[in-house]
């Protein structure tokens, strides 16, 4: 094959997943949302909320947190948590939606912790 011809193939193809994965990306990673926000329409959806911790609670290796937006209460589950997390601490989360005996948590997977500012 001629090389001018290679050439413009592999810019076309380069382009093109490069736009792919701009594309995936944005319809892929989860949005903030406000706890308000959260209801059964997103069962089983990823979710990232910002909140203030008002409650914390140790079972044997998994923690149960209480939070708090300002706009709605919600609980995150950590199972085998590691992290340690305290009453006021601020955190940015990201978790699966679910219902468990009838209330929506979050069955977080990722959780870092914030600056009030942030």
């Amino acid at each position: 094959m001629d090389e001018g011809i290679l050439l413009k193939l592999s810019f076309v193809v380069t382009i093109g997943g490069l736009l792919l994965l701009f594309g995936l990306e944005q319809w892929y990673i989860p949005k903030l949302t406000k706890v308000g926000e959260i209801s059964v329409n997103d069962l089983g959806k990823e979710r990232v909320i910002k909140v203030s911790v008002t409650k914390v609670s140790l079972v044997k290796e998994n923690m149960f947190l209480e939070v708090s937006d300002g706009t709605g209460v919600l609980d995150l589950v950590l199972f085998r948590a590691k992290e340690k997390v305290k009453k006021g601490d601020f955190l940015e989360v990201e978790g699966r939606v679910q219902q468990y005996k009838g209330k929506l948590e979050l069955i977080v997977s990722t959780m870092k912790s914030l600056e009030r500012g942030d």
